[in-house]
């Protein structure tokens, strides 16, 4: 979420979530819960808060060379006397993305049913008052006050280094809003400026304002993020394009459906249907979850306590007829998911685990009760080029019942797959999948992965773009866009790569109210 600050240092013990306690006066004969770690696999029973319906909770923190650090929890970022939501009770503990640097970290409040911390992983953290993006503290906020005891209780879990939070001290910024990932989600009010101050994982701090055109007789937020716009159609390889992640009107507003803006969808220029593109100059000084390399596999740590050990969700092949019951996944309700594939290293080496992060749509969740089988799709009469990873979705673990299910669905409607051109050119995202094919994949795709020369050509999003035409022999079938003017194609003969653009192929010069062919003019016949 984006993380709030006040502009005036005279109300800034109110709008900061974690204040000094050094002047707090509390009530004689007052208990301060004390919290020894912030690290969720560390943490203990008695790190075990309360804050339900409180609007100010005390705390203290235990530091390992005994020191103690009071600190106190509030729930309004803005001043205000509201307490926290019912049913508040659980653990402080930091959170930060591995595959993103420690700018992008905050502290969030995971609730759980008891005070078990085993219990952790089952809980949903607490939300702030946009009621969608999760309350939090973000790392710069712990130098506004440098007797908070967040940060030395970071430094002493492993977290940060103190290098780090001795720079995060020396940052003199007030800023309203911060932005640290490309892709963070942030609420916005079509037709409203909204100011942002965009955070380098140097520290550096750049303000940009960022405006959406009015929603036709829309009233209310829009949770967004950035994203870049190759990702997408109709935009250059330089420009940043917005995504909406969730709508959120006021209530008892009544919409049509041509009035409510779609979760899913790519912001536009006001009554035009062409992506509306902001500035890349400053965001693209933020890092991105998409180009991010993935994380190393998880490294046990040391605990103070007695909790079921996390084992890493792996996967064998991708051969639908080799299938095993341990290649059963389940997708409930992420948007990302990570699992390993244990590579061969050799006579007598242990495997080595490769990951792979697989995502459904941006930062779209998947679907509910996604369960199932990933797998290699091959189409008929196509070359290995061609082959696509696919998720089959199956009533049971059984690999038998393969053929009773159905392929998962993107929100457009068609299979959700990762192609080869995905697959190659997110070579760290994808780095599992890429080596299970190059192990596992039948001869003809293992050859094609094995070709360094076209393989460095697909590579390149500019010779590989999102929106060619992929092209292996001459009577091959595809799909072309006709309202466009540029048609990319991309011609694969062996190892060679060409790459030619036809412009105005369906344009209708017979009628200028019609300026394209839409496959609605009689006149024009096709060709063979």
């Amino acid at each position: 979420m984006l993380y709030y600050a006040s502009a005036h240092h005279s109300i800034l013990a109110r709008r900061i979530y974690l204040l000094t306690p050094r002047t707090y006066s509390c009530n004689k004969g007052t208990k301060h819960t004390v919290i020894q770690s912030l690290e969720p696999s560390r943490l203990l029973s008695s790190d075990f808060l309360n804050l339900s319906n409180r609007i100010n909770r005390f705390y203290r923190a235990s530091l390992q060379d005994g020191q103690r650090l009071d600190g106190r929890l509030a729930y309004s970022p803005a001043g205000k006397s509201e307490p926290f939501p019912d049913g508040t009770q659980g653990f402080l503990y930091w959170h930060r993305d591995p595959r993103l640097p420690h700018t992008t970290a905050q502290v969030r409040f995971r609730v759980t049913p008891t005070a078990d911390p085993a219990l952790f992983q089952q809980g949903t953290d607490v939300l702030g008052h946009d009621g969608v993006l999760p309350w939090s503290l973000h790392v710069l906020q712990l130098r506004l006050l440098p007797h908070t005891p967040v940060g030395p209780l970071a430094v002493q879990d492993g977290l940060i280094e103190p290098s780090f939070l001795a720079s995060c001290n020396e940052v003199n910024f007030m800023g309203l809003s911060i932005l640290t990932f490309l892709e963070q989600p942030f609420v916005i009010r079509p037709g409203k400026k909204f100011v942002v101050y965009v955070v380098t994982p140097t520290l550096r701090i750049h303000r940009t304002e960022v405006t959406i055109p009015l929603l036709r007789g829309f009233k209310g937020n829009v949770m967004v993020h950035f994203e870049r716009a190759t990702l997408v159609e109709h935009t250059n390889d330089t420009s940043i394009v917005m995504r909406i992640d969730k709508v959120l009107p006021e209530p008892n507003q009544q919409l049509d459906e041509s009035q409510r803006p779609t979760a899913g969808s790519l912001i536009k220029h006001h009554q035009s249907s062409r992506c509306r593109e902001f500035d890349p100059t400053v965001l693209s000084l933020l890092p991105s979850i998409q180009t991010a390399p993935s994380p190393p596999p998880p490294v046990e740590k040391e605990t103070r306590t007695t909790l079921t050990p996390h084992v890493p969700e792996t996967f064998y092949t991708l051969d639908p007829h080799r299938l095993q019951p341990s290649d059963f996944k389940t997708f409930p309700g992420v948007t990302n998911k990570m699992f390993y594939y244990h590579s061969d290293a050799g006579p007598g080496a242990a495997p080595v685990p490769v990951p792979a992060t697989i995502t459904y749509a941006g930062r779209l969740p998947f679907p509910a009760n996604v369960q199932g089988f990933m797998y290699l799709h091959s189409p008929p009469l196509l070359p290995p080029l061609f082959a696509q990873i696919r998720f089959h979705i199956t009533p049971s673990h059984d690999p038998a019942h393969f053929h009773l299910g159905t392929d998962l669905l993107d929100p457009q409607g068609q299979p959700w797959n990762i192609s080869i051109q995905q697959l190659v050119q997110g070579a760290q995202i994808y780095a599992g999948l890429r080596e299970c094919l190059k192990k596992d994949g039948p001869e003809p795709l293992r050859k094609l992965l094995e070709n360094d020369k076209l393989m460095t050509a697909v590579a390149d999003p500019k010779v590989f773009k999102r929106t060619s035409v992929v092209l292996c022999y001459l009577e091959q079938p595809f799909e072309v866009n006709m309202a466009s003017g540029m048609n990319n194609f991309t011609v694969v003969i062996g190892d060679q790569v060409h790459t030619f653009v036809l412009h105005l192929l369906f344009q209708d010069f017979a009628k200028s109210d019609k300026p394209t062919y839409t496959g609605e003019h009689p006149t024009l016949s096709t060709c063979s």
